[in-house]
């Protein structure tokens, strides 16, 4: 698109600039004998038509008539200009206004070679010469033609830069927007991971809590008193919170090794999947209120798996199920199958 434009406008500046040139030879042939009367000609309608920025100089020098100049041809009159022709001085401040149309006609000579003014006049028949059209007419440069440009082939050479600095900055704005998404999206996976975290830490926190509690109810009444607790549910409950400790231990191990890439062995899940299960159904509620876990295990081929990993998913399917008891008591099953579509499987 940008190659596209930038061709069109390099076209059409070329097209503008040769429209330029044949005006100015038009003006040039055709202007000068009204170059005294600066309001009318072919000059003041270049002006009306195409706005191109003219200056008409005598043989001398002197600019005699002049468009698209900042300067206005009423605050130089004709009387200075032909005092300066003749060589004579004249007021400064007229003398400046003439320096700025002189220096504008040398700034288009940088772009446009003036084109002279050129006045064909009959010599006498004696001439010695050695055509018939030399016979009759000789050349006298008049003066000489200074235009530039119209402003707006400024304005289409402007036109791909900007639209360049337009894609540039729609561009910039689209990497800024993907940064701050990508910034959204890293908030959103913390806030997630701090939600995790909670949810994780609950079940253990809250098994730790009960046997605490269940400790302390063992407790005499009296500061000197014997603690009355059989060794099997001693060790029973060591045992418990030693689980509890060692799931604190791996939930720290899970978190800790988000964003790298897991291990994967191949194995049979199913021993993952019991030892979860276990922890997961000594602490459903009881009572009114007691939830049945229900467990079911078939051969399975070997499965390439990472085991904190579906440790962890299997826990929070069990967690999610028991969330979404709509009454009580009830029942969760955990199977461990292999699928229909799998009797062609082979291990990796």
């Amino acid at each position: 698109m940008f190659l596209l434009a930038h061709w069109a406008i390099e076209r059409l500046s070329r097209e503008v600039a040769t429209t330029s040139r044949v005006l100015a030879q038009f003006c040039a042939q055709a202007s000068f004998p009204h170059a005294q009367r600066r309001d009318r000609g072919v000059v003041g309608e270049a002006d009306r038509q195409h706005r191109l920025p003219i200056v008409l100089t005598d043989s001398v020098g002197v600019p005699r008539a002049w468009k698209g100049i900042p300067v206005d041809p009423s605050m130089v009159s004709e009387g200075s200009l032909d005092s300066l022709a003749a060589g004579l001085p004249i007021a400064p401040v007229i003398a400046a206004r003439v320096d700025r149309i002189r220096h504008a006609a040398l700034t288009f000579d940088h772009k446009n070679r003036p084109i002279p003014l050129i006045q064909r006049k009959p010599v006498p028949v004696d001439w010695p010469a050695p055509t018939t059209a030399a016979r009759w007419l000789q050349p006298d440069t008049l003066g000489a033609v200074h235009y530039g440009e119209p402003h707006v082939l400024e304005l289409l050479r402007w036109t791909p830069i900007v639209s360049l600095g337009g894609t540039v900055l729609l561009f910039a704005l689209g990497l800024w927007g993907l940064a701050v998404i990508r910034q959204a999206e890293k908030r959103t996976i913390w806030v997630g991971m701090a939600k995790e975290t909670a949810h994780q830490l609950g079940t253990p926190l809250s098994s730790l809590m009960g046997w605490s509690e269940m400790l302390r109810s063992h407790l005499p009444a009296e500061p000197d008193g014997e603690v009355r607790l059989s060794a099997a549910e001693l060790a029973e409950t060591v045992s418990e919170i030693e689980r509890d400790l060692e799931r604190l231990r791996s939930v720290a191990s899970r978190f800790s090794s988000v964003g790298s890439e897991p291990n994967l062995h191949a194995g049979d899940p199913s021993d993952i999947v019991r030892e979860v299960a276990n922890y997961m159904g000594r602490r459903f509620p009881r009572g009114s209120g007691e939830v049945e876990l229900r467990e079911r295990y078939q051969p399975v081929p070997p499965v390439r798996h990472n085991s904190e990993l579906l440790a962890w998913a299997i826990e929070n399917l069990i967690t999610n199920a028991l969330s979404a008891l709509d009454k009580q008591p009830s029942w969760i099953e955990v199977s461990v199958a292999p699928s229909p579509t799998a009797a062609g499987w082979r291990s990796p």
